[in-house]
């Protein structure tokens, strides 16, 4: 009965927001209360075009995502729990997609990081005990610029930050630091493959459409093309990101964690067009990576569930029996990479072309090359592998919301791109059309023939399993002063510094925060 209303809830919204698209904008003011004379606490919501075809996006992938969680969490003793937060994790990202101003985009973004602690804990072991709390700790550093930035309103009396000009570049600042701790950049990229501790329909969810997405979301939104220090920085710290997941996706054998790293590149692909000024295109790719992104964790979890939990590559495989999912982890993997006429080829082309005219322009090829190749390598281990696989059962109800998502990755490209650019001739330089090619069947040829493609050298175990150490420079850094050797504690000098460190980690973190305080309301 509760899926039932949740679903009549999903057509409900899903019409007003084709409404909306046909209509054009529309603004919704809540009026809550006054807390002082001169401001009012106000929710503000703005439903465009946009904003109508993100919210479409969305709501046509949790439908699946739930319709597929009724089959996964069937075993589940508490799955009615976990369904009660799944739809508040969803009505949470629905309310930060049509808020307009900080107060409303509060509610969203901290019920998103509340939701997620909570689906991450689900299972309640000790590894999922420490990715929620990582997570909820890294998120929370985006709430508290958030909460920064309804301080700062009082000064401006307005809580609509997009309207706001005296104070644009401090907001700005704490918007794109509230974006990137959303968004899994760099510094804090660990919780994302963390994560994958949350049952796979939560996974699917976080990284294709909702948590992961909110702060390019949030960018596009507020653009920053006004302020160009903010703009090369977040390029910048988005490149590296960029390539850091594409390297960790090349080594990495686990399955969920190759998804996740490949949703970390492309988030990173789509704030470096933000920071370009390509925000229609990124807008364009982030709708389209929804689409095949969900429907590959779909996929990659139905693998897991037939195989008993294992997520080693070498160990999954599809056989004959299995053709149709087959076939659907192959339409996936296809759009994820841009190959011609599938979803994910309108976008990625889309924003080559349109970079093509930047200095930058080959910075936006090597993300696009990297993915193809870390997609080519999963492909063969999953789907042209010689590993002898069993004969696995079908689930119907999984294999029709997989079924139903795929025809989305094939043709939701070009129904988007005709409706959004209805104008648009692609028409990328020959040069750089030859480049591509050269370089990605060179990168083949050395990824085929290289060690690395089917095991891992210490080096890069270590960078995968600790994602560049992250993790420990997020989480561990100042409790790593107690661990000194005891030896050094045998002189006066040695126990100074001892008993410096010690003092050093205990205040770091609260400095830390009052300098952050105080560059704010400076």
């Amino acid at each position: 009965m509760m899926n039932k209303i949740f679903n009549l809830l999903l057509f409900l919204l899903s019409a007003l927001s084709l409404c909306t698209f046909s209509w054009g904008s529309l603004f919704i003011q809540i009026d809550m209360f006054s807390p002082f004379s001169s401001i009012s606490w106000s929710w503000l919501f703005f439903f465009d075009t946009y904003s109508a075809s993100f919210s479409s996006v969305v709501l046509l992938i949790s439908a699946s995502i739930v319709f597929y969680s009724m089959s996964y969490m069937q075993q589940e003793k508490e799955k009615i729990k976990f369904f009660l937060t799944l739809y508040m994790f969803i009505l949470s990202m629905l309310i930060l997609i049509f808020s307009f101003n900080i107060s409303s985009l509060l509610v969203g973004w901290d019920g998103l990081g509340v939701t997620s602690f909570l689906l991450i804990y689900y299972y309640h072991s000790l590894k999922s005990t420490n990715s929620s709390l990582i997570t909820l700790t890294l998120n929370r550093v985006g709430d508290l610029m958030i909460i920064f930035s309804i301080t700062m309103g009082l000064t401006v009396y307005t809580w609509n930050f997009f309207f706001s000009e005296e104070t644009i570049k401090v907001f700005n600042f704490l918007l794109m630091t509230a974006a990137l701790s959303k968004s899994a950049q760099l510094p804090f990229s660990s919780w994302l493959p963390l994560a994958m501790a949350a049952p796979t329909p939560v996974s699917s969810l976080v990284h294709s459409s909702t948590l992961v997405t909110a702060g390019v979301y949030l960018l596009y939104r507020a653009p920053l093309s006004m302020i160009s220090c903010l703009s090369n920085y977040i390029f910048f710290i988005t490149s590296l990101t960029l390539i850091m997941s594409s390297v960790l996706a090349l080594q990495s054998f686990d399955l969920k964690e190759i998804v996740a790293f490949s949703t970390m590149s492309h988030i990173s692909l789509m704030m470096m067009g933000i920071s370009n000024g390509l925000y229609k295109f990124s807008f364009f790719h982030l709708c389209t990576h929804a689409l095949f992104k969900a429907l590959l964790f779909m996929c990659s979890g139905y693998l897991i569930y037939l195989h008993s939990g294992k997520q080693d590559i070498r160990t999954l495989h599809l056989n004959f029996q299995n053709y149709k999912v087959k076939y659907i982890f192959f339409i996936s993997s296809c759009s994820m990479m841009g190959l011609p006429f599938m979803a994910g080829f309108y976008s990625k082309d889309g924003l080559i072309d349109e970079s093509s005219f930047l200095s930058v322009s080959m910075l936006f090829v090597i993300p696009v090359l990297l993915s193809s190749l870390y997609t080519m390598r999963l492909l063969y281990y999953i789907c042209l592998s010689k590993t002898s696989g069993m004969s696995l059962k079908t689930n119907d109800m999984m294999s029709f919301s997989m079924f139903s998502l795929a025809w989305f990755s094939i043709f939701s490209g070009a129904a988007i791109q005709w409706s959004l650019f209805p104008l648009l001739f692609i028409s990328m330089m020959p040069q750089l059309k030859t480049l591509i090619l050269i370089m990605l069947i060179m990168s083949s040829l050395i990824l085929l023939y290289s060690p690395s493609f089917k095991y891992m050298n210490l080096f890069f175990f270590l960078l995968v399993n600790k994602t560049y150490f992250l993790n420990f420079y997020s989480t561990k850094l100042s409790r790593s002063f107690f661990f000194l050797e005891k030896g050094w504690l045998t002189s006066p000098f040695s126990a100074l510094l001892h008993w410096s460190a010690i003092s050093l980690s205990n205040k770091t973190l609260v400095w830390g925060l009052s300098l952050v305080t105080i560059m704010a309301f400076l």
